[in-house]
């Protein structure tokens, strides 16, 4: 499926916009140069596999576009090097490290222009209605409407006030569910799902603009290399690498 949104784009916002497809994700500037100490211990490379980052995180800038392959992938080049970068791990990141960045500094949050309706286990809302002080710290307006019963008035804002009520549910589901990762603080959960809900998904096409914008946003954030669930943002292959493929040298 072909996504209608508009292009990504660098300038610096005042707050964080709201996701895509609706609008612009843009991350913000850093201050610092990227955190690249774990580079080496993090997604290590199988002897004879192709390298996840070889280069230092602060060489990703400037890569060379070649394209979008499956409306999923991009392809770049720089130094020798022919790159693969997953799109939806790379926003991502991108989002991730935004919305962390701005849930410890500001306290804004949407308001939804119809409230969302939850009907949930007695468990369930056991476990939301312990979660409501944290919720509402990272954006989250969730009243109780009755037993088993709570209405979402408002979410982070980088959703945006036209977000899908099934994907409010979802992400309520995500964050209250069985399935939190072990070790994994909630909050920190939080952040993870509105990143994943609110980056590129698979399939979708982008234009070359589009891509350039994402490659910059990636090369801003401090942990370009994987997503927040761990995944690799990139793949590298050397030039020599691809010699010996095609059996070059």
């Amino acid at each position: 499926p072909t996504a209608s949104f508009p292009p990504l784009t660098t300038a610096e916002p005042a707050a964080v916009q709201p996701r895509l497809p609706s609008l612009p994700a843009t991350a913000p500037p850093y201050s610092q140069k990227p955190d690249i100490r774990s580079r080496q211990t993090q997604n290590a490379a199988v002897p004879g596999t192709p390298a996840i980052h070889p280069l230092p995180a602060e060489e990703y800038s400037g890569l060379t576009l070649i394209g979008q392959l499956f409306s999923l992938y991009l392809l770049c080049e720089k130094e020798g090097q022919f790159m693969v970068i997953d799109q939806h791990a790379a926003h991502e990141r991108v989002l991730y490290e935004q919305v962390t960045e701005y849930a410890e500094q500001h306290h804004d949050l949407q308001e939804l222009l119809e409230p969302v309706f939850l009907s949930l286990s007695p468990g369930e809302s056991e476990a939301l209605s312990a979660a409501l002080p944290l919720l509402a710290e990272e954006g989250f307006c969730i009243d109780a409407f009755g037993p088993g019963t709570f209405l979402v008035r408002t979410v982070p804002v980088l959703f945006g006030q036209n977000i899908e009520p099934g994907e409010i549910r979802d992400i309520i589901a995500g964050i209250i569910g069985p399935g939190m990762p072990r070790g994994i603080d909630t909050r920190e959960q939080v952040r993870r799902i509105v990143a994943c809900r609110g980056a590129i998904k698979a399939g979708a096409f982008c234009t070359l603009d589009q891509c350039r914008e994402l490659l910059q946003q990636l090369a801003r954030t401090r942990n370009p290399f994987t997503c927040p669930h761990g995944r690799p943002t990139m793949i590298v292959f050397r030039k020599q690498k691809m010699d010996d493929l095609f059996k070059r040298v």
